[in-house]
This record gives C-alpha cells, structure tokens and sequence, in this order.
C-alpha cells in the first residue's frame, strides 16, 4: 500500500468514532516516519467554519481581487441560495 499523506482525509462517520480517528492518525503519522516525510495534520469544524462566512463579504473579495463572475456565481449558488423542503406524512 502506498501512503500519500498530503491526500488523507478522515470524516467521522456515525458508525466511526475518536478511537478510530485516533488509530488512523497514529498509523498514518508512523507510516510517514518510516518514509522520512513530513506530517501536517489540520482539524477544522466544518459546521462552524461555514457557519461563520460573512458571504456577501467573502463574494466582494472575491470580486475585487478579479475572481471570474461564473465562479463567483457558482459559489453564490452553493452557499448563500440553499434551501430546504420537509415533507411530513
């Protein structure tokens, strides 16, 4: 097996917890020891980092550092013109 560090990501499933978490980490920081490479790990709560966007802000910046219109729009699209339908019985 061939390990690519830079390529690991580990999401939290429900049937997965910390201890799992916590062995993956281990297996893949002793494995890039053995290859003589080195290991950055980032944690980052999704839920609250988005939660946070100011996106009108984020799409001005966006915009005036030259950032395309289409991908600007793309953006919009995904995160600020969500909605939800619930349908009850």
């Amino acid at each position: 097996m061939r390990m690519y560090p830079e390529k690991i990501s580990l999401d939290l499933e429900e049937e997965k917890g910390t201890r799992d978490a916590v062995g993956m980490l281990r297996i893949i920081s002793e494995r890039t020891l053995e290859i003589d490479e080195e290991l950055s790990v980032c944690f980052i709560d999704w839920q609250k980092a988005f939660d946070r966007v100011n996106w009108t802000k984020l799409l001005q910046i966006l915009k005036e550092i030259g950032i395309d219109w289409r991908e600007r729009r793309l953006i919009s699209n995904l995160y600020m013109a969500q909605s939800v339908k619930v349908r009850l019985n």
